[in-house]
């Protein structure tokens, strides 16, 4: 039932249907700033992200028509207004502890919605692989971080380092995805 509702949404986002974006910002508003409530900033900052955020959306799906074929519109809101926060704490100039912070934080609260079997056979690789590539892996592809965010947030001595680390991780993970 919530996938076809999520599709219906988003077919009419798509279509420019504007009581579709209206729909979505009345029906994740509570949850997002509840949701954006432990990362310690203001609720009128939290409704400043949320603004931001369904202007994302709006850009995404009725300009550019994304498609959205990997996450429901909830998750991909969620994940928009999680980039803008991170966004938000780099331009207050916090400090690399803080930003760690916030990140064991964001993993305690991920969003509760049912993994593909892909998402739970790459979820057990994760878990097998080294704390380091397992992080350098979340900041990079979870977090979109860029090489040079996660050099400054991290001991990592340059961005060749991190990119050849990443890589490496990288080539690890898959190699374990194909065996299982």
């Amino acid at each position: 039932m919530e996938e076809r509702k999520n599709q219906v949404l988003y077919e009419q986002l798509i279509n420019g249907d504007e009581s579709a974006l209206e729909k979505i910002y009345k029906l994740y508003k509570a949850e997002f700033v509840n949701f954006f409530k432990r990362y310690e900033i203001s609720q009128q900052e939290v409704l400043d992200i949320y603004q931001d955020s369904i202007i994302v959306i709006y850009q995404k799906f009725v300009t550019e028509k994304t498609n959205l074929s990997k996450s429901s519109i909830k998750t991909y809101l969620f994940g928009i207004g999680k980039n803008k926060v991170y966004n938000h704490f780099k331009t207050k100039k916090i400090t690399t502890s803080e930003i760690k912070d916030l990140e064991i934080r964001d993993r305690e609260f991920q969003l509760k919605e049912e993994p593909s079997a892909y998402e739970k056979l790459l979820a057990k690789n994760l878990k097998s692989i080294s704390d380091s590539c397992r992080n350098i892996l979340e900041l990079f592809y979870y977090k979109n971080f860029t090489v040079k965010e996660i050099v400054l947030i991290t001991d990592y001595k340059d961005e060749n380092t991190v990119k050849s680390h990443k890589s490496r991780c990288l080539k690890t993970l898959k190699s374990l995805c194909k065996q299982n």
